[in-house]
Order: structure tokens, then sequence, then C-alpha cells
């Protein structure tokens, strides 16, 4: 018999509510509207050298992809006025010469001149993702900067999202989130409540 000795699982989907504009009354602690949530579904597929890693975001209005932490692909959803799909991709075209992010859509397979050029201009790398960042962060220790692209307590955030959707799932139960567990000063921890 074959013996599972895996630690990581092969897919995972962890769905996260975060409250909506209305969702609080104007002091921010009190319950207005509790059925109005923004649900997020967040899926992680194990895969090898053949298929990439990055990101995926699904929205009502369209539908973003992260490759390799160096190329994003938007594409618009359709709408009672427009198509969407695959057919029509969204450029964020932002040339060299200091304008803003202009976004470029077309219906075909191929890119405007304006997006092949603004493409052009990117180079083939504009990022090195993760390790980047880690070259980044030791620069700032390195020099003694105060300048980091995530700072402390968002990194703090984000670390407690991932332990509590880990958490969900090795002991299959839904997690409400506490508001002493993003807070700086406190000694609370998700896996203190539930080691």
């Amino acid at each position: 018999k074959w013996e599972d000795d895996r630690e990581i699982d092969d897919q995972i989907f962890v769905t996260f509510e975060f409250p909506g504009k209305t969702y609080y009354q104007e002091d921010g602690h009190t319950v207005n509207n509790p059925d109005d949530i923004c649900v997020v579904t967040y899926s992680s597929i194990n895969t090898n050298r053949w298929e990439p890693y990055g990101e995926a975001v699904f929205g009502s209005r369209g539908t973003m992809i992260m490759k390799t932490e160096k190329e994003a692909l938007l594409y618009k959803e359709a709408s009672a006025t427009s198509g969407g799909g695959l057919d029509q991709r969204l450029w964020v075209i932002e040339g060299t010469k200091g304008g803003g992010p202009v976004l470029d859509s077309y219906e075909t397979s191929a890119p405007t001149a304006a997006a092949a050029m603004a493409s052009d201009e990117m180079g083939p790398k504009i990022s090195r993702g993760y390790r980047e960042e880690m070259e980044h962060f030791c620069y700032c220790i390195r020099t003694n900067k105060d300048e980091l692209r995530c700072n402390g307590v968002v990194a703090m955030g984000d670390a407690i999202m991932a332990m509590t959707a880990n958490l969900a799932m090795q002991h299959k139960q839904r997690i409400e989130f506490k508001p002493e567990w993003f807070d700086p000063a406190s000694d609370a921890t998700p896996e203190a409540d539930f080691a």
C-alpha cells in the first residue's frame, strides 16, 4: 500500500467573507446589514514546471491572471452592452514619456499597435517576483532605510489570513477572525485559539 506522506494538499479552496459597504453602521462596530458581504474564494493548485505558478482573480467585471509574478492578463467580463471573455483582452498601456496608465481593449487575438509598443518598452522581465522582494528587504536592513514595500502591520495581516486559512482546513471548520489578532500590541494569535 502506498503511504501518503505529503504535507501539502494538491488543491485547496478557501472562502473568505469580508464586510461590504453597508455591513456596519457608521460607528464601524454595530452590524447594520449582515447580508452585505463580499465573498472571495482563494484556490491553490500544485503544479510542476509545465504549468507555471500564478494567481487568478475572478470578479464580476473582469478576470485578472498573474503569471509567475511577471505578466498580468486582464479580461473584461461580458455585459449587456459589450462583449467579454478571452475575445476581449484589456491592456494597461503606460509609455515611458510620463503619461498615466490607459486601458486599451481589443476583440481579436492580437494586441493593438499601442499595446505591442508598450509591451516592448517594458521588456521581457518586469520583475523577478519574490526574489526581488527579498533583495529589497535585505537592502532595507543593510542600509537601515525605512522604505519597505510591505510594512510589518500589512505583512502580519497577510500572515494571519494565510495561517487562519490553514487552521480552517486542518480543523475542517469555519473560523471568524478576531480584531485582536491584527493588533500588533496584542499577544492573541489564531494558533492559540485553535491549536
